[in-house]
């Protein structure tokens, strides 16, 4: 889910609704959002059992964490003046030096135009060291998945085990129609083959 978005789809802790800039960044002057503090709960609880497992009369304790990572907007560079892929990998650092857990790109390849997921991430790899690094979400729909899967187990080595790789069957709307077709793909066969390529 998306915490801190309200409902003109702005963030509630949006720095320029204050009158000044996120830091390395001019306050807003053009209606285009950058998300830039729109914070992705991310529902990652990671579990640390520990008490000796199953045996009888054992403990078992969890520790649960909640972490949080931010949306890079892959989308901003295209449609945005003053934003491009400099100032998105520049977030990219600003982001993991503020102590985020994860930053994340969108996917779409022709339905809502924006700078193309895995290899953005490849790029934000090579300028960070210790975020994870996510796609919400991947359409694999789109792609021949022996192909996908090739290149996924790529960026994941290029970004040392850090890649989280979110996948979705995308919405039915005549614009990601448009997009299936362009592909080659029939939209209404979207979830067998996501199934399928899974």
């Amino acid at each position: 889910g998306t915490a801190g978005v309200g409902h003109d789809g702005g963030s509630r802790c949006d720095p320029w609704r204050h009158g000044h800039g996120f830091q390395g960044y001019p306050p807003r002057e053009t209606p285009a959002t950058l998300v830039v503090l729109t914070v992705n709960t991310v529902a990652r609880h990671q579990s640390r059992i520990s008490g000796g497992g199953s045996r009888p009369g054992s403990e078992t304790r969890v520790a649960k964490t909640l972490e949080f990572g931010v949306n890079l907007n892959n989308r901003e560079p295209l449609i945005a003046p003053g934003y491009g892929m400099p100032q998105l990998l520049d977030l990219s650092q600003t982001v993991e030096g503020l102590g985020f857990d994860s930053v994340w790109v969108g996917d779409s390849v022709l339905a809502r135009h924006r700078f193309e997921a895995l290899t953005t991430l490849a790029a934000v790899a090579a300028r960070t060291q210790r975020v994870q690094l996510g796609t919400a979400v991947l359409l694999p729909m789109l792609r021949h998945p022996v192909l996908l899967a090739n290149e996924v187990a790529n960026l994941d080595h290029v970004a040392h085990g850090r890649l989280i790789l979110g996948v979705g069957i995308g919405n039915n709307n005549p614009a990601v129609a448009q997009e299936f077709a362009a592909c080659g793909v029939p939209i209404a066969r979207r979830v067998g083959l996501f199934e399928e390529g899974i």
